[in-house]
């Protein structure tokens, strides 16, 4: 699909911008952690659905033919592997006014696949998002990336790059390699190296010349000399007469235009072609090129925000978790026999969807890390920490990212959401039981999406130590380190984060964070009033010696009232009492004060 040989021409001149998708998540995630402001947006990546659908359908010749909706189940790993990329991600689908004629055929507006429901289903479920094009998805996703409300399309087809992309990803993630492991192509390195050719006047002249969805192109004219006669600078002038002339101006001036390229296709007085080209020429001068009507396909596509159009709405593109239970029920719906057998569904889910659904954990906005008991959690799901690793990460690309950590996290939860599904639904049993432990799962995170947690520890170290839970087993249990790991730094959550926070002093325990209700542990407020700098203390409830609680019926207004049986003389509640101390062995409860 695309423009043919103009993914040649791009690779051949923008080799050096290769990069990842998980670099610049995490490059924009370090950035976001170093301004310290506002909430994290991470990345988004607007997806050409027609073109995933059609690789998706293209990986199924020789497998069975379609049996069982085969096209799904690799779509459904797809959405897997970009769950793991750290980013949020919107699927463009065509519309109703694209064009009825690609490459010679002409297509139904109502030719959708029977997986094509599903396909949405799944795409929500996952917690991604679905938006309609009134036209062509490659149009509107670089309307869309222009316009920043899309960071990168994901796309295999390099129409995108005429239709005005900035930041382009040729393939989608593959399973022989890390899935976050994509090259990006940037516009702006392009213009870099060759301004007038990769502009857009440059690229439309590419795409007439070379053939593409809308045109077969011109007899005898290589990706070489289109290069050449874009270079000379034909298609700026062309791309400016499309936005300022129409009717008979626009076609008095293509006759002229034409000219002017032939003579230099004879001549190559320009000197940008390898050599002059006749055959060309001639092929120019003698046909009906160029077409208004394919010209207009690619400088004016129909997008959302043409005349007309409502534009988008992209508020609602927010990253959320994916919905377990429904993707196991739609899985089991069309996904045939691989999703029928109860212990195959969940080996399937626990090494294909577990991994995003916790870095999707990682990135929601409603996260909470409880650092004592190493319990992330969400609005939707929780998860405890069991081991945290700083080692090298080696991928076939050298990462731009600096420190890796193997996070292992339990299962428990996501385990739980899954069962709970597999309950209402029909499975078989497996034969042959595999002895596997599932119980927890390893991911590698950068050090900038731990930074929530680093935080949490922070408001943590504000709390005094004998305040916090578990004080007695942290020392043996929290931080003991794995001696089997040789050359990788391995210890529990607290020992690594500890190392954070190390050089840093501890800041008051006043100050706010997103995390500090939940990161500090404070005991609860006592439940009687602390009273103003003017007001009377009043007597304070009676404390009753070694019965281990707190009297809290007695009345209190003026002190005059006690109870009926004789106890010990309490302790005045002064108005900054911070606890009662319960845990002491001594006769007398000790009261702990918190000075202003």
């Amino acid at each position: 699909m695309g423009i043919a040989e103009l993914w040649k021409i791009i690779e051949e001149r923008e080799t050096q911008t290769v990069t990842t998708l998980e670099d610049e998540a995490a490059a924009a995630k370090e950035e976001h952690n170093a301004q310290g402001t506002g909430q994290f947006c991470p990345m988004v990546i607007g997806v050409d659905t027609p073109v995933i659908m059609s690789q998706c359908t293209a990986g199924t010749y020789g497998a069975n033919q379609f049996n069982g909706m085969v096209p799904l189940e690799i779509f459904l790993y797809k959405l897997c592997r970009l769950s793991q990329t750290w980013s949020n991600v919107v699927f463009v689908f065509d519309g109703p006014n694209r064009p009825s004629t690609k490459r010679g055929h002409q297509i139904p507006v109502d030719d959708e696949p029977d997986w094509y429901g599903p396909c949405q289903k799944l795409i929500k479920e996952f917690g991604f998002h679905v938006h309609m094009a009134p036209g062509e998805a490659e149009a509107e996703l670089a309307a869309l990336n222009e316009r920043g409300m899309v960071d990168v399309i994901l796309t295999g087809d390099c129409d995108a790059f005429v239709f005005g992309a900035n930041t382009t990803v040729k393939h989608s993630p593959s399973p022989t390699r890390n899935p976050d492991e994509l090259g990006l192509f940037k516009t702006s390195s392009l213009l870099a190296k060759e301004p007038t050719a990769f502009s857009r006047g440059g690229l439309l002249l590419m795409a007439l010349l070379l053939g593409g969805d809308y045109t077969e192109g011109v007899r005898g004219c290589g990706v070489v000399t289109a290069y050449g006669l874009a270079k000379c600078g034909f298609g700026e002038t062309l791309y400016e007469a499309c936005h300022n002339l129409d009717g008979n101006s626009r076609r008095h001036f293509i006759v002229t235009w034409l000219k002017e390229m032939c003579n230099e296709l004879r001549t190559n007085s320009r000197g940008h072609l390898e050599q002059r080209n006749y055959v060309t020429a001639n092929y120019l001068c003698e046909g009906t090129f160029p077409s208004n009507e394919i010209i207009d396909l690619y400088a004016h596509p129909i997008t959302s925000f043409s005349p007309g159009q409502g534009g988008v709405n992209s508020a609602g593109w927010t990253p959320s978790e994916p919905d377990i239970p429904s993707i196991a029920r739609t899985a089991f719906e069309h996904l045939g026999s691989n999703f029928r057998k109860h212990e195959e569904i969940v080996k399937r889910f626990h090494s294909n969807v577990w991994p995003g659904a916790l870095k999707r954990m990682l990135l929601s906005p409603s996260q909470l890390f409880y650092p004592d008991e190493q319990l992330l959690q969400t609005s939707s799901s929780a998860s405890m920490v069991t081991e945290v690793k700083e080692a090298a990460r080696r991928t076939q690309r050298q990462s731009t990212v600096t420190r890796w950590f193997r996070v292992s996290f339990s299962t428990q939860h996501l385990s739980a959401s899954l069962q709970k599904a597999l309950n209402t639904l029909e499975t078989k049993p497996t034969k042959k039981k595999q002895k596997v432990d599932l119980s927890t799962i390893a991911i590698w995170v950068p050090a900038a999406f731990l930074s929530p947690l680093i935080q949490a520890m922070k408001k943590r170290r504000t709390v005094p130590k004998h305040l916090r839970a578990n004080k007695a087993t942290e020392d043996k249990s929290d931080r003991t380190l794995d001696a089997r790991a040789t050359g990788v730094k391995t210890a529990s959550l607290l020992d690594i984060l500890d190392s954070e926070l190390s050089h840093e002093a501890p800041k008051p325990a006043a100050e706010s964070s997103a995390m500090g209700a939940a990161a500090s542990h404070q005991r609860a407020p006592l439940p009687f009033p602390l009273l103003d700098n003017n007001t009377q203390t009043p007597a304070a409830p009676l404390v009753r010696r070694n019965l281990g609680f707190v009297d809290l019926t007695v009345e209190i207004d003026d002190g005059s009232k006690t109870n009926d049986t004789p106890t010990a003389a309490a302790p005045p509640v002064h108005r900054n009492l911070g606890f009662l101390d319960l845990t002491t062995d001594n006769e007398k409860i000790d009261v702990i004060y918190i000075s202003d």
